[in-house]
Protein backbone atom coordinates (compact mmCIF):
# COMPACT_ATOMS: atom_id res chain seq x y z
CA UNK A 1 0.00 0.00 0.00
CA UNK A 2 1.47 3.03 -0.89
CA UNK A 3 0.16 5.09 2.10
CA UNK A 4 3.34 5.43 4.20
CA UNK A 5 2.21 7.05 7.38
CA UNK A 6 0.46 9.48 9.45
CA UNK A 7 1.11 11.46 12.55
CA UNK A 8 -0.45 13.77 15.11
CA UNK A 9 1.10 17.30 16.31
CA UNK A 10 -1.33 18.75 18.89
CA UNK A 11 -4.21 19.17 17.06
CA UNK A 12 -2.63 18.93 13.28
CA UNK A 13 -2.91 15.51 11.22
CA UNK A 14 0.12 15.33 8.83
CA UNK A 15 -0.05 12.11 6.17
CA UNK A 16 2.30 11.01 3.81
CA UNK A 17 2.03 8.83 0.88
CA UNK A 18 4.91 7.06 -1.19
CA UNK A 19 3.92 7.48 -4.77
CA UNK A 20 5.03 4.20 -6.26
CA UNK A 21 2.02 3.42 -8.27
CA UNK A 22 1.07 4.67 -11.67
CA UNK A 23 -2.19 7.20 -12.62
CA UNK A 24 -4.55 4.66 -13.32
CA UNK A 25 -4.06 2.72 -10.07
CA UNK A 26 -4.19 6.13 -7.84
CA UNK A 27 -7.61 6.82 -9.71
CA UNK A 28 -8.81 3.06 -8.97
CA UNK A 29 -8.42 4.00 -5.21
CA UNK A 30 -10.73 7.84 -5.54
CA UNK A 31 -14.30 7.98 -5.55
CA UNK A 32 -15.92 9.46 -8.62
CA UNK A 33 -12.91 8.50 -10.37
CA UNK A 34 -14.04 10.42 -13.75
CA UNK A 35 -14.62 13.31 -12.44
CA UNK A 36 -10.76 13.22 -11.22
CA UNK A 37 -10.12 11.68 -14.68
CA UNK A 38 -11.14 14.94 -16.28
CA UNK A 39 -9.37 17.08 -14.56
CA UNK A 40 -6.08 15.50 -13.98
CA UNK A 41 -6.11 15.12 -18.00
CA UNK A 42 -5.42 18.32 -17.86
CA UNK A 43 -1.78 18.51 -16.79
CA UNK A 44 0.89 17.93 -19.21
CA UNK A 45 3.04 16.46 -17.00
CA UNK A 46 3.26 12.92 -15.48
CA UNK A 47 4.71 13.69 -12.42
CA UNK A 48 2.46 16.43 -11.94
CA UNK A 49 -0.54 14.29 -12.26
CA UNK A 50 0.95 11.66 -9.72
CA UNK A 51 1.13 14.01 -7.10
CA UNK A 52 -1.92 15.43 -7.79
CA UNK A 53 -3.86 12.70 -7.57
CA UNK A 54 -1.55 11.24 -4.65
CA UNK A 55 -2.61 14.32 -2.11
CA UNK A 56 -6.07 13.06 -3.43
CA UNK A 57 -5.40 9.78 -2.35
CA UNK A 58 -5.18 11.49 1.18
CA UNK A 59 -7.36 13.36 1.14
CA UNK A 60 -10.12 10.85 0.91
CA UNK A 61 -8.45 8.43 3.61
CA UNK A 62 -8.40 10.40 5.82
CA UNK A 63 -11.74 12.15 5.42
CA UNK A 64 -14.44 9.83 3.50
CA UNK A 65 -15.16 10.54 0.10
CA UNK A 66 -17.15 13.67 0.63
CA UNK A 67 -14.03 15.93 1.26
CA UNK A 68 -12.95 17.66 -2.01
CA UNK A 69 -10.40 20.29 -2.61
CA UNK A 70 -10.87 23.90 -3.95
CA UNK A 71 -8.22 26.69 -4.55
CA UNK A 72 -8.54 30.24 -3.67
CA UNK A 73 -7.50 32.99 -6.35
CA UNK A 74 -3.88 33.07 -4.38
CA UNK A 75 -3.51 29.66 -5.25
CA UNK A 76 -4.01 28.56 -1.53
CA UNK A 77 -5.84 25.21 -0.72
CA UNK A 78 -8.83 24.91 0.98
CA UNK A 79 -11.27 22.17 1.96
CA UNK A 80 -15.21 22.25 -0.10
CA UNK A 81 -17.37 20.50 1.95
CA UNK A 82 -16.13 19.93 5.42
CA UNK A 83 -14.97 22.56 7.89
CA UNK A 84 -11.49 22.10 8.55
CA UNK A 85 -8.42 23.84 7.61
CA UNK A 86 -5.57 22.49 4.77
CA UNK A 87 -2.28 22.61 3.52
CA UNK A 88 -0.68 20.02 0.54
CA UNK A 89 2.61 19.51 -0.47
CA UNK A 90 4.45 17.11 -3.26
CA UNK A 91 8.46 16.38 -3.66
CA UNK A 92 9.82 14.07 -6.33
CA UNK A 93 8.11 10.32 -4.36
CA UNK A 94 6.55 11.96 -2.17
CA UNK A 95 2.87 13.88 -1.01
CA UNK A 96 2.19 15.31 2.19
CA UNK A 97 -1.47 16.36 3.63
CA UNK A 98 -2.22 17.98 7.04
CA UNK A 99 -5.86 18.55 8.44
CA UNK A 100 -6.20 21.02 10.86
CA UNK A 101 -9.59 22.50 12.75
CA UNK A 102 -11.32 25.04 11.52
CA UNK A 103 -9.41 28.63 12.13
CA UNK A 104 -6.30 27.00 12.81
CA UNK A 105 -4.03 28.02 9.56
CA UNK A 106 -0.97 25.91 9.04
CA UNK A 107 1.43 25.84 5.88
CA UNK A 108 3.63 22.65 5.22
CA UNK A 109 6.18 21.49 2.55
CA UNK A 110 8.49 18.69 1.62
CA UNK A 111 11.68 19.25 -0.11
CA UNK A 112 14.24 16.89 -1.75
CA UNK A 113 17.92 17.50 -3.36
CA UNK A 114 19.55 18.72 -0.22
CA UNK A 115 23.10 20.09 -2.47
CA UNK A 116 20.94 22.46 -4.28
CA UNK A 117 19.28 24.23 -1.17
CA UNK A 118 22.90 24.60 0.09
CA UNK A 119 24.46 25.87 -2.72
CA UNK A 120 21.39 28.55 -3.32
CA UNK A 121 21.50 29.01 0.61
CA UNK A 122 22.34 33.04 0.30
CA UNK A 123 19.19 33.43 -1.38
CA UNK A 124 16.82 32.25 1.07
CA UNK A 125 18.95 32.79 4.50
CA UNK A 126 20.37 36.02 5.81
CA UNK A 127 23.89 35.39 6.55
CA UNK A 128 22.94 36.01 10.90
CA UNK A 129 20.61 33.19 10.40
CA UNK A 130 23.57 30.64 8.09
CA UNK A 131 25.76 31.52 11.23
CA UNK A 132 22.65 30.91 14.03
CA UNK A 133 21.15 27.65 11.92
CA UNK A 134 23.42 25.98 9.76
CA UNK A 135 25.80 23.45 11.27
CA UNK A 136 25.43 20.57 7.93
CA UNK A 137 24.22 20.99 4.51
CA UNK A 138 21.00 19.13 5.47
CA UNK A 139 20.01 22.05 7.68
CA UNK A 140 19.98 23.97 4.75
CA UNK A 141 17.06 22.30 3.13
CA UNK A 142 15.47 22.14 5.85
CA UNK A 143 15.60 25.61 6.78
CA UNK A 144 14.41 26.17 3.02
CA UNK A 145 11.51 24.19 3.92
CA UNK A 146 10.49 25.77 7.19
CA UNK A 147 10.87 29.12 5.01
CA UNK A 148 8.45 27.61 2.14
CA UNK A 149 5.61 26.56 5.12
CA UNK A 150 5.32 29.97 6.45
CA UNK A 151 4.84 31.32 3.23
CA UNK A 152 1.96 28.75 2.67
CA UNK A 153 0.73 29.83 6.33
CA UNK A 154 0.65 33.49 5.36
CA UNK A 155 -0.95 33.34 2.29
CA UNK A 156 0.66 36.99 1.38
CA UNK A 157 1.93 37.95 -2.10
CA UNK A 158 4.93 39.24 -2.25
CA UNK A 159 7.03 38.18 1.25
CA UNK A 160 10.05 38.28 0.71
CA UNK A 161 12.11 34.57 1.95
CA UNK A 162 15.48 37.20 3.21
CA UNK A 163 13.41 39.99 4.24
CA UNK A 164 9.91 39.00 5.96
CA UNK A 165 10.50 35.71 7.34
CA UNK A 166 13.23 35.82 9.68
CA UNK A 167 13.98 32.08 11.16
CA UNK A 168 15.01 31.99 14.47
CA UNK A 169 16.39 29.62 17.76
CA UNK A 170 14.53 30.45 21.11
CA UNK A 171 14.49 27.68 23.58
CA UNK A 172 15.27 25.18 20.98
CA UNK A 173 12.03 25.88 19.27
CA UNK A 174 12.57 27.39 15.86
CA UNK A 175 10.66 30.51 15.11
CA UNK A 176 9.38 32.42 12.24
CA UNK A 177 9.45 35.98 12.86
CA UNK A 178 7.04 37.92 10.14
CA UNK A 179 7.78 42.06 10.58
CA UNK A 180 5.80 43.03 7.94
CA UNK A 181 2.39 40.78 9.11
CA UNK A 182 2.94 41.44 12.67
CA UNK A 183 3.42 37.85 13.57
CA UNK A 184 5.18 34.69 14.87
CA UNK A 185 5.11 31.45 13.67
CA UNK A 186 6.26 28.09 15.19
CA UNK A 187 7.80 25.37 13.20
CA UNK A 188 9.02 21.58 13.47
CA UNK A 189 10.98 20.63 11.19
CA UNK A 190 11.74 16.39 10.33
CA UNK A 191 13.23 13.74 7.36
CA UNK A 192 10.47 11.65 5.75
CA UNK A 193 11.88 9.04 3.36
CA UNK A 194 14.93 11.21 2.81
CA UNK A 195 12.78 14.21 2.04
CA UNK A 196 12.71 17.55 4.17
CA UNK A 197 9.48 18.37 6.25
CA UNK A 198 8.50 21.71 7.69
CA UNK A 199 5.06 22.05 9.55
CA UNK A 200 4.25 26.15 10.23
CA UNK A 201 1.58 27.05 12.68
CA UNK A 202 0.64 31.15 13.89
CA UNK A 203 2.07 30.83 17.39
CA UNK A 204 -0.49 31.41 19.56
Amino acid sequence: MPFLKETQIDDVSISFWHITECQNEMLALLPNNRHYAEQVATFRSERRRKEWLAVRCLLHRQLGPEAEIGYLSTGRPVLLNVDLEVSISHSDHLAALAIAPSGMEVGIDIEHNIDRAFRLVHRFLTDEEQEELIVTPSDATLLWCAKEAVYKLCDTEGLSFLDDICLEMERGQLLAKLPTLNEEAVLLTDVVEECAFALARYRT
